[in-house]
């Protein structure tokens, strides 16, 4: 194999000749060289968890497998080093680079198959065989005992496997969804209060390689983390737009950047897609020249949850009015610091989302929620939340099952409870109309004032920036909203996704950044590709590379958990190493093959051999054992 030492060809991660110093990234702020990038070898579209973990591994920071500590299940510990020719009987044993196990999807059934009917171990069976491997490897005993969940891969750093690539996403900080403007975070000034927001998963489940959220924890707080600790989000979002930073992967890392097209074409220089995007200041505006860069590879890694579900027609003539009021106030008073009175905050949704927006607001407002109630068919997520785990959750569980079991909306002034309610109407005023179908099987209305409204009623994903071709050789199923959106319903299609917020919120939310901003010689890519957990859950379950040389990572795997973003990174990453060859720029062709062939010759030259080599070395053989008296 090539020895691809970029740095000594005065080649960055990114592929490309730096025409200028590296920027500074100011938490967050937009390189201004991203415009120097017009040839890459992989684009990685999104900057979350599963984004920052594969430039992790592309910067040539090999996983492997040692089996002088063998995992606990020996049926899985065999397979690996089979899988190498290697001996579990050995007195010396090898380690096993990871790449090497997990080439073919087939490899990974090998190995996986015992999994549903291991003995030894718990895996899960709602995750992706390969996303359950990594995760078992790298947290063997994570869901028996974390504090024995020792991981039994390393990390070796080598500059043979280093591949040019960028990080583009849209956030103005690395961490994705984490660092949207649309995420909950609570009221907390400090790690240790109460009054934040936690996750569902324990902290090191949210870990990624090279630098942990313990150790993030411990250089902020000088101590040690306890294996079971919940963070707060905000520590959680802190944690991801510090990580690029801490494992030297910033280099490559574009925050604030809109792709908007993504297009395949036929080139002989295996250059064969062209991604076009426009950059985001951080005000949240976006610039009107696109740019473009073409790569070899492309990952896609923007997840499922990347935008709210659009709150139905019903609610636009409050949210036109609210947004208008609220600039106007906003304005008025720069400091964000209004107050309403007395009126509720209206929540609509069942889920976490409505879950964290009651939880926010409770104790500062008086709370309205309406709310689908169906236990038997489509029980309500917090159902699953133990009150010791997660008290939050379950208090606002056990607020809604209060108000069906009492048959009546008001549970308490300050909270109340309106099960299986429709919103019929919505007038600029704030006023709300309710339908309700009494234990007779009449319906009665209700009306009610309230000060805002949150439609917390799902999040999905959205892949707009894909042309039309490519969505369909990559088989996306998308999702039918229309009874949500119409886009022939022009005061809809005006609406933003959400602009329901708290007015005590500080949350930043621009109207412009969520619309879809299309390359302009593609207009047909028109549209909103809608995607949730199960679009590509089939093509995945097949190949993580869905079509040759684009990759599927994170939740649009269908595994929405950070701890099973691994195995798709691992298993991209080796196979675009494998395939990864220097990159000629096409500005200097000449000079540029001198260096490759400079380079290669001096490292591997049997690579490089021609016929005619081949023939000069045959005739000096046998000139050779001429002499010796052979023939």
């Amino acid at each position: 194999m090539v020895k691809r030492d970029f740095e000594a060809a005065s080649m960055g991660s990114r592929g490309f000749k730096s025409k200028s110093a590296k920027a500074h990234m100011d938490n967050g702020a937009i390189p201004a060289n991203i415009s120097t990038v017009s040839k890459t070898d992989t684009v990685i579209i999104g900057n979350g968890p599963s984004a920052l973990a594969l430039s992790y591994l592309l910067h040539g920071n090999e996983p492997w497998y040692s089996p002088s500590e063998p995992h606990p299940d020996s049926v899985l510990h065999r397979k690996l080093l089979k899988k190498v020719g290697l001996s579990p009987l050995s007195d010396s044993q090898q380690d096993v680079r990871l790449y090497d196990v997990l080439r073919t999807p087939n490899d990974c059934d090998d190995i996986t198959c015992h999994f549903p009917a291991s003995v030894s171990m718990s895996y899960s069976t709602a995750a992706l065989p390969l996303n359950t491997l990594l995760d078992t490897l790298l947290r063997p005993l994570a869901d028996v005992d974390m504090e024995e969940s020792i991981s039994r891969v390393g990390w070796r750093k080598t500059n043979s496997d280093i591949v040019p690539h960028v990080i583009l996403g849209e956030e103005l900080k690395a961490g994705g969804q984490w660092a949207g403007d649309e995420v909950w975070f609570g009221d907390e000034d400090d790690e240790e209060s109460d009054n934040g927001l936690k996750t569902l998963s324990y902290a090191d489940l949210l870990s990624l390689p090279g630098y942990s959220l313990g150790d993030h924890y411990k250089q902020k707080y000088h101590k040690d983390m306890d294996p079971y600790y919940r963070p707060t989000r905000r520590l959680v979002a802190e944690y991801y737009a510090t990580y690029p930073r801490k494992v030297g992967i910033e280099d490559v890392l574009f925050p604030g950047t809109s792709v908007t097209n993504v297009e395949k074409i036929n080139d002989n220089s295996g250059f064969n897609f062209l991604v076009s995007i426009k950059l985001k200041s951080k005000s949240g505006s976006t610039s009107h020249e696109a740019h473009v860069i073409r790569c070899r590879n492309v990952v896609l890694g923007t997840g499922i949850f990347s935008h709210r579900i659009p709150p139905p027609p019903v609610f636009a003539p409050f949210f036109e009015s609210r947004l208008d009021t609220t600039e106007k106030l906003r304005d008025d008073n720069p400091e964000n610091t209004l107050t309403t009175g007395q009126l509720p905050l209206l929540v609509v949704g069942s889920g976490y989302t409505a879950a964290d927006a009651i939880l926010c607001n409770q104790g500062k407002r008086p709370i309205v929620h309406v709310y689908r109630w169906d236990p038997e068919e489509r029980p309500s997520p917090l159902r699953g939340c133990h009150p010791q785990a997660y008290p939050g959750y379950a208090g606002v569980y056990r607020q809604m099952k209060d108000a069906v079991l009492k048959k009546q909306s008001a549970t308490n002034e300050i909270y109340q409870g309106f099960p299986n309610a429709v919103v019929t109407e919505t007038r600029a005023d704030g006023t709300v109309k309710l339908s309700m179908k009494s234990e007779d099987g009449t319906f009665h209305e209700t009306f009610i004032r309230v000060a805002d409204i949150e439609v917390c009623i799902g999040r999905r994903g959205r892949l707009d920036y894909l042309a039309p071709a490519l969505c369909k050789e990559i088989g996306i199923k998308n999702i039918d909203y229309s009874n949500m959106e119409s886009p022939n319903n022009a005061r809809e299609s005006q609406l933003p996704l959400t602009l329901a917020r708290t007015v005590t919120s500080s949350r930043r939310y621009s109207t412009r950044s969520r619309k879809p901003m299309l390359h302009p010689t593609t207009s047909g890519t028109a549209g909103k590709v809608w995607v949730r957990y199960s679009s590509l859950r089939e093509r995945v379950e097949r190949n993580i590379e869905v079509t040759p040389n684009v990759f599927i990572i994170g939740s649009l795997t269908g595994d929405s958990l950070v701890r099973f973003a691994m195995g798709g990174c691992v298993y991209s990453a080796g196979r675009i190493i494998s395939n990864n060859v220097p990159i000629i720029d096409s500005s200097d062709s000449s000079t540029a093959a001198s260096e490759t062939s400079s380079i290669s010759e001096s490292e591997e030259p049997q690579k490089l051999f021609d016929g005619r080599y081949y023939s000069e070395m045959l005739g000096c053989f046998i000139l050779l054992l001429h002499s010796s008296g052979v023939f």
